[in-house]
Parts: structure tokens; sequence; C-alpha cells
């Protein structure tokens, strides 16, 4: 009867795509349900079509909420919007019931910093190839692998730095401590990191990289003294600090989560 279905209109899409666009790569994050059929549009493609870009199905797993499932044949799911504004009211709430212990001049940026951060970090987090799972306890939690977790120490560290009253070239400094060759090396694994999430599609693998940084850096904060090191140790951490602070910054940024400078 003329009408089109999935496979032509995606067909007619692709061309589009290459003959106006002519990108380099086209990737569809589709989740695995749709494996099969992305193998059969990439396969007729390139049987009919010439000068054709990499095409790719980047997988997703199936998302749920831990205590439902979603289903768009049966009319059960959530849209985005209504998800977001959920992450914002909890995370609210989290705020208030904190009280002095989250500093904040504006409550309501700060929980929409959260709660927006809580549900890309949420899935982005997680491997996409197996089912994402919204936990909403896990993904506001300060003390997991979660975005407040990575947003309190991108604060932190910048509460330090400005306490320090900025930083200075830590030079004359001939050997490191524990807490600071550990925290040297963390940070040192961040470029190799952003290669290997880049080229295997793995947003997962940069956000674990920022919840092992957040610990490192945790660690040598509640096991060294900053602030009052002699020199030129204090200098060095003061800088190890704002390194860290500006690697989880352009991390999160990566992950489309904003972070605060103070929290």
């Amino acid at each position: 009867d003329w009408a089109t279905i999935y496979l032509t209109r995606d067909f007619a899409l692709l061309r589009h795509r290459r003959d106006d666009w002519k990108p380099q790569s086209i990737l569809f994050v589709v989740d695995v349900a749709q494996q099969l059929y992305f193998e059969q549009l990439f396969a007729t493609f390139n049987k009919i079509e010439d000068e054709l870009p990499y095409l790719e199905h980047v997988i997703l797993g199936r998302m749920r909420f831990k205590d439902k499932s979603m289903s768009t044949r049966k009319g059960s799911i959530i849209k985005l919007e209504e998800v977001l504004n959920e992450g914002v009211s909890k995370a609210e709430e989290i705020i208030k019931s904190h009280g002095d212990l989250i500093q904040t001049d504006d409550v309501s940026q700060l929980a929409e910093m959260m709660g927006v951060g809580a549900v890309a970090y949420g899935v982005l987090g997680q491997n996409r190839r197996q089912d994402i799972i919204f936990d909403w306890e896990k993904m506001l939690s300060f003390e997991g692998n979660s975005a407040p977790y990575l947003q309190y120490t991108h604060a932190r560290a910048r509460s330090v730095v400005e306490m320090a009253g900025g930083v200075s070239d830590p030079a004359g400094v001939t050997d490191l401590s524990e807490k600071e060759r550990a925290l040297v090396n963390t940070l040192l694994k961040f470029e190799h990191v952003l290669e290997e999430a880049r080229k295997t599609h793995m947003p997962h693998i940069l956000a674990n990289f920022l919840f092992e940084l957040c610990q490192s850096y945790n660690t040598f904060y509640n096991d060294e003294p900053i602030l009052k090191a002699e020199e030129p140790a204090r200098s060095l951490r003061v800088y190890l600090t704002d390194l860290t602070a500006d690697v989880l910054k352009v991390g999160a940024s990566l992950l489309t989560i904003s972070v605060p400078d103070r929290m």
C-alpha cells in the first residue's frame, strides 16, 4: 500500500546523512533489542550504496527503574522530563535534610546540578551493554559511585585551593609520600582513560576513573595535612588539589555533568 517501514525510512536517512553531511562515521545509540535490525540495515546499505561512512550500532542495555520496568507498547513509559524533575526534587530534599553540612547560596541551583547530574551519571556510569537500572538512593548518595560524590569532592578541592590563597609552583619537592604518589599515579591515567572511553564508546570507563580519582583524593585529603604542611610540601599538595579539581571538572563536563565550586 506504499506505506514505509522502519528499514526504508532509515535507508533514506542514511543516504541523506551521507550526501548532505558527509560524515566519517555514523553511530546509532539504540538498545540491544534492535541489534539484528541494524545488522540487516547496514548489510543492505553496504550492498546497494558506494562511498559509505563507517556505520556502527552502539548497543545499550534495556532501561528500567529498580522497582518497575518500562514498555512503550504497553504504555508504561516515563518521560525524561519527569525523571529529571523527580531527580531535582529528591536532590532538594537531600540538601535541606543535611542542613549546614551542605554549603550553598542557591539551593535550587545546586539541586538542579545534583538531580540532573544524578540521572546523567546513573546512565553513563553503568556499562552500556548491561541493563541500566535507575536506583534513586544509589544515584543521589554522597558516599558511593555517584554524581553528588563527584560534585562534593570537586567542591572540597576548590575550597582548599581558595583557602590556600591560590596555587604556586611546587618547586623543590624531591620526594613524594605514599598518598601523594598514589594521587599522582591516578591523575596520570586520565589521558589513557579518555582515549579508551572514546575508542570503545564506553563512557562508564571515564565515570569509573572519576570515582577512583575522588577516592584517591579524599584518602590524600584525610591522611595528609595540606594547608598546615611545611613548604615545599604545602605548595605541592595545593597544586595536586587544584589539578584534581581541574580533571574532575573536565571529566564531569564530558559526561554532561556540572560541578559546583561550593557545596
